[in-house]
């Protein structure tokens, strides 16, 4: 059996800010959906939100997704000893920054599409990638 990477505390901390923005990334997305009820989620993206007047608590959201997978990029990249686990950290870190761009570019800019493109199709590409490596390194969490 492989053996579990001693974390750095650097990571744990890193690991924790990640799941405080992720837990702020989905409370500012449930908000959203809240105080706009005009649009159906299952039917409209949610950069479709920078239309109405909640586009601040957009850029929330999307800022928040983006500092949480950056978050976990920068712990899980010293964990990451074999190719498939650096190429998932990789993807991770490259969609926090399609999120950045998500945030600052907003629905309207011409840059939107190229982060959308950055931002959600690595995503779970490199959280499928990490699942090795976050399987092997769950016993030492317990």
């Amino acid at each position: 059996m492989n053996q579990a990477k001693e974390p750095p505390s650097s990571s744990r901390l890193l690991a924790a800010a990640s799941m405080a923005f992720a837990l702020a990334s989905a409370l500012s997305l449930g908000a959203l959906h809240v105080v706009s009820p005009e649009l159906e989620p299952s039917w409209h993206m949610v950069s479709e939100y920078a239309y109405g007047a909640h586009g601040p608590l957009l850029r929330v959201f999307f800022a928040c997704w983006a500092f949480g997978a950056l978050a976990s990029a920068l712990a899980l990249f010293p964990l990451g000893e074999r190719w498939p686990h650096r190429l998932g950290v990789a993807l991770v870190f490259v969609s926090g920054l399609g999120a950045l761009g998500g945030c600052l570019f907003d629905i309207r800019h011409p840059l939107h599409g190229l982060s959308f493109g950055l931002g959600v199709p690595t995503l779970p590409i490199g959280a499928l990638l990490l699942t090795g490596l976050l399987v092997r390194q769950a016993p030492r969490a317990r």
